[in-house]
């Protein structure tokens, strides 16, 4: 596919899902940055332990490399090297709502594999992650990042589902 293809795939998706009622549900996506040197061994882990089914009919996988020269963004967590790639599994919500839990605890699994490989994770996935987790994620910047959230956000009304602090972290 072109490059343009590719920046309206999000939008055909989007439409398909409303097409299908389905945009109202959730996503539990997956994304994530793999190092270059474990990518493809990683990426071809994950995919051989999940059946096409699990995409449904909106879903897809991205994995592809890019450079990390210019990335400054403070809080964006990826792989210490040259070249890394994103991997990610966008699925859509099963309409079993107990099987929408089996898909965030296979997140879980799934996130666990990749960091344990170098990766990052992209915080927007639907992943359950502790304080503790967070405080590794973020690492050196975690403090900074708290201390943000309790002076912007001191009712903590943005990110609920994020577990902001802990004992051993606040």
């Amino acid at each position: 596919m072109t490059y343009q293809q590719y920046l309206e795939l999000f939008d055909w998706s989007e439409d398909a899902l409303r097409a299908a009622g389905d945009w109202s549900r959730p996503h539990p996506w997956l994304m994530t940055f793999l190092p270059g040197s474990t990518a493809v061994d990683v990426a071809e882990g994950v995919l051989r332990d999940l059946a096409p089914a699990e995409f449904g009919p909106f879903g897809r996988i991205t994995l592809y490399p890019f450079a990390t020269r210019g990335i400054s963004t403070p809080l964006v967590r990826i792989p210490d090297e040259p070249e890394i790639f994103t991997f990610n599994l966008v699925r859509s919500a099963p309409h079993d709502s107990e099987r929408v839990g089996e898909v965030l605890e296979q997140n879980g699994v799934l996130y666990r594999r990749v960091r344990d490989a170098g990766g990052k994770l992209y915080p927007v996935s639907a992943v359950d992650l502790t304080a503790d987790d967070w405080a590794e994620h973020f690492g050196p910047r975690w403090p900074m990042l708290q201390r943000a959230k309790e002076r912007f956000d001191p009712r903590h009304i943005l990110t609920p589902g994020y577990a902001w602090s802990s004992p051993a972290h606040s």
